[in-house]
């Protein structure tokens, strides 16, 4: 069977069937490397489904939301077991997950959370806490209750994707990347280097399937942005917050904030732009006004870092279906599987996707196929272009009232609403840049090892233009937090980045690599076509 997508739905996947079925023969093909896209360069919160209850109990009823939420406990233990199997370091901190109200607004959030697990009898799933019991983990002035989630980690999510990535090479996955997939169809994956025919394809590409006919009315793709500061652990003893709790607030479109092992702070704000027609254009990752929320947001809620300089900020697409919930299924009359829609939320969940996916895939019905993540009905949103101005809409409204209620005014430009507000106190001494192209690893493939390095994109002076070129070479394995995007330098030419396109020339001898010059099988075979040139971002 064949695998389009190397992140971590596409991972898990491959990986569970392969533990099902040891002797069966699966491909992973990816258009670029594993772990590339959002998978990469998230937040790297970890967690099941009981910090949703409060949303799943209206939405499914009590007893498939109780299934969903026992079904997510496995998600830590898992990848811990996994982690540990393998010997990878993936800075795994199990510390749970604290949601605060930052605003009178946001209050309801946590009650409604506390609530719902006290529906079910499951008090200890969400702990209530006072001002002076959030303030025992964390302080701020403008925190005024918050809930402690017992199910909730945190990972450093380039690493967890490395992991992943070795773990499939070493089970014996056929592993192919620079090899997009330019059509899918029953039966069969078209690359620009041959094509791979397996009864059965599994799509697991997310965001990017946003534009894929069989789910596009399901889903839709939104920006998030995160900043990361320098090491600042003698602020974070100051502020108390040395637990490594993940931090949400309570806002719509929320803030999300950890702690790193080597003492940064990570704050990300899900408020970027909105999708059209499935497009992955440079909105997602060069927003820069996005990126400022993201920083104003720390500067905010968390004034006690006020000194912390940002190094790095960087953003990218989620999907997000319309109850904010992934979705699994078949298209119809095709062996054609798919799952995506995880809102923001896949570090976890996408290991309960990869159960789902197998067992699609080996025509089972057990647990995981009668999860609610595939057997409701997901709704589907307008056609486009009245998808993205639905969107807008609903988020403008959200930013006036939110400014009315701060009393700030707001201003209108011809790209986007900014709020306007003062420049924080060390705006003029450390200046936002994005981390253009954003590409959170970049391993490269030769013909005798699968071996990872560590980088992929440079820091370019001017925010709003991306590089114009960066070149890949082999690099020592990442030690620090933004490792991930680090420069990387090369001699090596045939990969490069030019905005997002990635032009691709193989030789002779990495065509037959990638085309699959080895002995044919009744379940997948590789066919040879002329070699061409490619410049794509599927």
């Amino acid at each position: 069977m064949c695998i389009v997508g190397g992140g971590y739905t596409g991972l898990w996947t491959a990986l569970a069937l392969k533990e099902r079925e040891p002797a069966m023969r699966v491909v992973l093909v990816e258009a670029e490397t594993c772990g590339a896209g959002p998978s990469g360069r998230n937040g790297g919160f970890l967690h099941g489904y009981w910090a949703s209850l409060a949303d799943l109990l209206p939405s499914l009823g009590r007893e498939r939301a109780l299934d969903l939420a026992h079904a997510g406990e496995r998600i830590v233990p898992r990848v811990r077991a996994f982690c540990e199997a393998c010997g990878a370091d993936v800075w795994l901190r199990e510390s749970g997950m604290l949601m605060v109200s930052a605003a009178p607004a946001q209050d309801s959030a946590v009650e409604d959370a506390v609530a719902a697990a006290a529906a079910v009898d499951a008090e200890g799933e969400a702990v209530p806490l006072d001002e002076a019991g959030v303030a025992e983990r964390i302080r701020s002035p403008v925190f005024r209750q918050g809930v402690l989630f017992r199910d909730g980690a945190t990972v450093q999510p380039a690493r967890l994707v490395r992991a992943l990535r070795q773990g499939v090479v070493d089970a014996g996955i056929e592993l192919y990347e620079q090899t997009p997939a330019i059509r899918i169809g029953g039966g069969e994956v078209m690359t620009p280097q041959g094509r791979v025919r397996a009864p059965d394809v599994v799509v697991a590409i997310n965001a990017a399937a946003a534009a894929w006919r069989p789910v596009a009315r399901r889903v839709t793709n939104f920006g998030s942005y995160v900043v990361l500061t320098e090491p600042v652990p003698e602020l974070l003893e100051d502020i108390r917050w040395t637990g490594g709790e993940a931090i949400v607030d309570g806002r719509m479109f929320l803030h999300y904030f950890r702690t790193t092992r080597d003492g940064r702070v990570l704050m990300g704000s899900g408020s970027g732009p909105i999708g059209l027609a499935g497009k992955l254009d440079g909105r997602f990752t060069d927003d820069l006004a996005t990126a400022a929320r993201a920083e104003r947001g720390l500067r905010r809620l968390l004034p006690g870092l006020a000194a912390a300089r940002i190094e790095r900020a960087w953003g990218g697409p989620i999907d997000v279906a319309a109850d904010h919930l992934p979705f699994f299924g078949t298209v119809r009359g095709k062996r054609v599987h798919y799952g995506l829609g995880y809102s923001g939320h896949g570090v976890g969940p996408s290991w309960l996707g990869g159960q789902i996916l197998a067992s699609l895939t080996l025509g089972l019905d057990d647990e995981w196929t009668a999860l609610p993540l595939v057997t409701r009905r997901v709704a589907s949103l307008p056609p486009e272009p009245f998808k993205r101005l639905g969107g807008g809409i609903v988020r403008a409204a959200h930013r006036r009232r939110r400014s009315r209620r701060r009393g700030q005014a707001t201003v209108s430009c011809c790209a986007h609403r900014r709020r306007a507000s003062s420049p924080p106190a060390n705006a003029d001494r450390n200046p936002l840049t994005l981390t253009c192209a954003c590409r959170a690893l970049r391993p490269e493939i030769s013909a005798g090892e699968a071996g990872l390095i560590g980088g992929g994109t440079n820091a370019c002076g001017d925010a709003k233009r991306r590089c114009t070129r960066t070149t890949i070479d082999r690099q020592p394995e990442p030690q620090g937090e933004c490792a991930g995007s680090a420069r990387a330098r090369s001699a090596r030419s045939g990969v490069a980045i030019a905005g997002r396109k990635r032009s691709f020339r193989p030789g002779p001898s990495r065509r037959r690599e990638l085309i699959g010059c080895r002995p044919g099988s009744a379940s997948t075979r590789f066919s040879r076509r002329p070699s061409s040139r490619c410049s794509s971002d599927a």
